[in-house]
């Protein structure tokens, strides 16, 4: 079975791992270097383009899509449609809570009740799709195989490493605020920083230091160097991709106080509200717990890995269905799985 996976992302850890553990090429098809609502019809048009150009060249028997956006999934469900392949969705959490994805959630119904399965990040996504009457299966993010690597020598006492996109449900004043509580200790945000406000940026403490950009491994070079790796969130419902590099580098946690991201990250993590306080009084807590926080990184870190081993089998019976459903000449109609 051949297969490609399609992303309209710069790069994505999960996408890419997800590729990798499937066997399938991965393909990051992006245009331009923002993502501002009034360039994405332009945007839209050129990896649409793209992507076709890719499927065509490997005609793959399944598409996997990253979602959102959604016309990334229209694109594969049309060309699967014309070349009698199978598709499967891989629903991040923007898909279900971001606008404008959020309002067309009847068009994720639909397309998901024609594909082979829609993959959710966790219990209170597939909540939400158990009434869609479509397959779907819990696939929590692949532990990341990231092996020892280098570091980079790091100023001060303490340091925290803010993973942040600049997204607009990223609380990056309540991060700065943090910084301002703990003179003594070394922040540094990680991202396009470009797209911070104008008033945040004209009043970063000195503590607080934007990397901008980074290639992944330099990210990553980062991300090894600190002590504390801090992702937060307004959204409920969200599993945070740089909540699951941090566990592949086993580096402690602090995260915001969800009950999502509490029920799969029960130890080796400090949960607090997204308020400065609570978050230096985390910061705080971290320094002094941090050969605890170390071994429950490293135990959450075996739990987590045995719980993607199983959903991740469930996926592979699910994929080896449908192409016996399909040799068969049954491949318009999968069964009905949900996991």
């Amino acid at each position: 079975m051949k297969s490609t996976y399609i992303s309209w992302a710069r790069y994505q850890s999960r996408s890419a791992s997800l590729a990798q553990q499937l066997g399938a090429s991965m393909h990051f098809i992006h245009h331009g270097k923002g993502r501002r609502p009034w360039t994405a019809p332009v945007r839209y048009v050129v990896q649409a383009r793209r992507t076709w150009e890719v499927l065509q060249a490997e005609r793959p028997d399944t598409v996997f899509a990253q979602n959102p956006p959604l016309p990334l999934v229209l694109l594969v469900y049309l060309y699967c449609r014309l070349h009698g392949a199978r598709y499967v969705i891989d629903s991040h959490t923007g898909a279900f809570l971001s606008p404008p994805w959020r309002q067309l959630q009847w068009l994720h119904r639909i397309l998901s009740r024609r594909a082979v399965t829609t993959l959710v990040h966790n219990w209170a996504q597939a909540e939400l799709v158990r009434t869609w009457d479509c397959s779907f299966l819990e696939l929590i993010d692949c532990p990341l195989a990231l092996p020892p690597g280098e570091t980079i020598p790091l100023d001060g006492a303490f340091h925290v490493l803010a993973v942040c996109s600049y997204a607009t449900d990223e609380p990056i004043a309540d991060v700065i605020g943090v910084a301002r509580l703990l003179p003594d200790v070394d922040f540094y945000l990680t991202g396009d920083h470009s797209r911070m406000g104008r008033d945040l940026a004209e009043t970063l403490p000195a503590n607080c230091h934007c990397t901008g950009y980074l290639p992944y491994t330099d990210y990553l070079r980062l991300m090894r160097s600190v002590d504390v790796v801090m992702v937060l969130t307004t959204r409920d419902g969200t599993l945070l991709a740089g909540a699951f590099e941090a566990l592949a580098l086993r580096r402690p946690l602090i995260l915001s106080d969800w009950p999502v991201l509490r029920s799969y990250f029960d130890a080796g993590a400090i949960h607090a509200a997204n308020d400065p306080v609570a978050l230096a009084d985390a910061v705080r807590r971290a320094r002094l717990e941090l050969p605890a926080l170390e071994q429950g990184i490293e135990a959450l870190a075996v739990r987590l890995h045995d719980m993607w081993q199983r959903q991740f089998a469930a996926l592979l019976d699910v994929l080896a269905y449908a192409a016996l459903a399909s040799a068969d000449g049954g491949g318009a109609r999968q069964r009905r799985v949900e996991g």
